[in-house]
C-alpha cells in the first residue's frame, strides 16, 4: 500500500503543477463552443442494498444538451450499472472520438458521503470479479485534470439547503465507478493528446440527493466543472 501511496504522489506532481504552465493560455470562450460528455449511472445492487435512486443518472440526464453561454455544451448519458455501461465512452474514443468530446465528466453515487468528492486516480480493478482490469495495464492511473486548477467552492455555495463540501479521494472504490474511470483514462492517456494536452477526464462522487431543486443545483456545479476543466483547450477541430 505504501508503495502505491507513493507511486500515486510521483504521477500526480505533474498535474497538480500544472495550473502554472496552463494559466494565460487561450480562453475557451472565444472558439466554438466546446463538447463535454457527463455520464451518470443508473439505478443498481449492491452489497446487499437496493439503490432505487441514482442522482448521478438523473444529473446527467438534466443535463443533456445544456450550454453554458458560448462556452460549452453537454452531452448527458445515463448508463446501466454493468460491464457493458463501464465500456461505452471507452468504446466511442476508441472509434475515433466522433462526438469530438473535449473533456470527459463521469459521475456516481457514493452513500455515506456528505459533499461532491473528485476522486484523483482510479486503480486497475475489475468491479465484477476485482481481478485486473487490464491485463499488465498500469496499477493506478491519475486523473488528466489540471487540479489546480479546480475551485468548486463558489458553485457550491449557492446550493440550497444542505450546502455539500468539495472533497478529494484518491480511492475511487472498487465498484464500477472506478472501473470507468479507469477504462477511460487508459484509452485517453494513450491515444488523445491535442496540441501537447490530454483530454481531461475526472469522476465525480455525488451525495444521496432527491428532489428536483437539489438535482437541479448539483447540475449546475457540474455544469461549471466541464467550464473549468475545458476553459484553457484548444478549440474543437
Amino acid at each position: 500500500m505504501a508503495l502505491a501511496c507513493a507511486w500515486l504522489l510521483l504521477a500526480l506532481l505533474p498535474i497538480l503543477g500544472a495550473s502554472a504552465e496552463t494559466a494565460g493560455g487561450p480562453s475557451r470562450s472565444s472558439a466554438a463552443p466546446g463538447r463535454v460528455l457527463v455520464t451518470g449511472f443508473g439505478p443498481f445492487h449492491h452489497h446487499g442494498h437496493e439503490y432505487d435512486h441514482n442522482p448521478s443518472g438523473e444529473v446527467a440526464e438534466l443535463l443533456d444538451g445544456q450550454c453554458f453561454q458560448d462556452t460549452i455544451c453537454v452531452e448527458g448519458m445515463k448508463l446501466p450499472v454493468d460491464d457493458a455501461g463501464v465500456q461505452v465512452a471507452q468504446n466511442f474514443l476508441l472509434q475515433g472520438n466522433p462526438k469530438a468530446w473535449e473533456a470527459i465528466i463521469h459521475l456516481g453515487l457514493e452513500s455515506t458521503t456528505k459533499g461532491l468528492k473528485v476522486e484523483v486516480a482510479a486503480l486497475n480493478n475489475k468491479a465484477k470479479d476485482n481481478s485486473t482490469i487490464i491485463d499488465g495495464g498500469s496499477t493506478i492511473l491519475p486523473t488528466t485534470v489540471d487540479l489546480g486548477a479546480l475551485d468548486l467552492a463558489p458553485a457550491l455555495s449557492g446550493v440550497d439547503g444542505s450546502s455539500p463540501e468539495e472533497m478529494w479521494s484518491r480511492d475511487a472504490g472498487h465498484f464500477y465507478c472506478n472501473e470507468i474511470f479507469y477504462r477511460t483514462l487508459r484509452v485517453v492517456r494513450r491515444m488523445y493528446m491535442k496540441d501537447g494536452r490530454l483530454m481531461p477526464v475526472v469522476f465525480v462522487h455525488l451525495p444521496p440527493t432527491e428532489g428536483v431543486n437539489a438535482l437541479r443545483d448539483i447540475a449546475r456545479v457540474v455544469l461549471e466543472l466541464s467550464v473549468l476543466i475545458t476553459k484553457d483547450s484548444p478549440p474543437s477541430s
